[in-house]
């Protein structure tokens, strides 16, 4: 399987997941209309619709914002934040990082993407110290 072909089976299942999660929430608000409204003698499908939007716009959030959401929890910074305070030594480091990710982008024909650093603490710092790389 080469990377276009995984590419595209990740967004099958994303889709996937993501039809399956709204699905849960119909079916969640079908029970409420079947238990609740039934019992009331009416049928209009209110829990139905409620859930099925909530769960329509819960997933089309993360879908088109998930991204932001780690990169926030993770605290991750992007490089050009990072080279602007910076010590020499640092910022070559910084560098090769650019380069490789440039390396890349070229040899596989993809569009750059932004690069972020996330704060982690090096295993092989001697006091536990937060490094970024």
């Amino acid at each position: 399987m080469n990377l276009y072909e995984q590419q595209a089976a990740n967004r099958r299942k994303t889709w996937l997941v993501m039809l399956a999660f709204v699905g849960f929430f119909l079916v969640l608000g079908l029970g409420f209309d079947t238990f609740y409204i039934g019992a009331a003698g009416g049928f209009v499908p209110i829990g139905s619709i409620v859930a099925l939007g909530v769960g329509s716009v819960s997933a089309a959030t993360s879908y088109f914002s998930g991204d932001r959401a780690v990169l926030l929890s993770t605290a991750a910074r992007p490089v050009e934040e990072l080279e602007a305070s910076a010590t020499d030594a640092d910022k070559l480091k910084l560098r090769q990082l650019q380069n490789v990710v440039d390396e890349m982008t070229i040899a596989s024909g993809l569009p750059r993407p932004h690069v972020y650093v996330v704060p982690d603490a090096d295993p092989k710092s001697t006091a536990g110290e937060a490094m970024w790389w």
